[in-house]
Formats: C-alpha cells, structure tokens, sequence
C-alpha cells in the first residue's frame, strides 16, 4: 500500500505463494525466460508490480539489480535494498541492490514509470 498498490493489484515474483501470503496481493512466479516472454506473462495476468530479490531471481532480471538497463515496461523501483558484499564473491558494482519492488507499466499512461527530471 505504502507503494501505491490497489488492494487487487497483481504481483510477479520469484515466490507467488510467499507473495500472496505476507501482501494479499495474488500474482504469478517470475519465469525463467528471456524479457521479452517475461512482458508477455505480465500481460496476459495483467502484473502491475514485479519483485526481484537477488538471492533468488532468473538470469534476464539479474542485470537489473546491478543498476543495468531495464525494459521500457518497467520502472524505477519504489522500495529496495541495498545488496550486501559477501566474502569471496565477484565485487558488486556500486548502487547494487539486493531487494527491489519495481512497477510493471503496461500502458503508456501509467506514470508510475516515468522517470524522475535530472
């Protein structure tokens, strides 16, 4: 709520069940395709909002989480984490997140993906 979600927004994430049982929004699982077939799943259950958590996310939304583009479907995220540098592991660019709430914009008049002026 604190995001902006209506009470029947749906959500995708990596957990749908998980997601369903702390929000009460019912959603889908995050597929393990490429972006473009990820869009089409947002579609057809008319996703409003995307979850990415980096211990456990597919391999097209990993970039994302490192501050890399995202699709013009999605927006900035409205809540997240800062991902944590674990020992012995490839150093993590700047800015890298570890949890973040994004907006899945469908329509062209959604603003919630707009981005903020420079």
């Amino acid at each position: 709520v604190e995001a902006g979600a209506a009470p029947d927004d749906r959500v995708m994430s990596i957990d749908a069940s998980g997601t369903l049982y702390w929000t009460g929004h019912g959603g889908v699982v995050l597929v393990n395709d490429p972006l473009e077939t990820i869009e089409e799943v947002a579609r057809a259950y008319d996703i409003r909002w995307l979850v990415l958590n980096r211990a456990d996310t597919v391999e097209a939304m990993a970039p994302i989480l490192d501050g890399g583009p995202r699709p013009p479907w999605m927006g900035p995220p409205v809540a997240s984490r800062p991902a944590h540098q674990l020992p012995d592991a490839e150093p993590l660019p700047p800015g890298a997140l570890g949890v973040g709430l994004y907006p899945v914009c469908l329509e062209a008049a959604d603003a919630r993906c707009a981005e903020a002026p420079q």
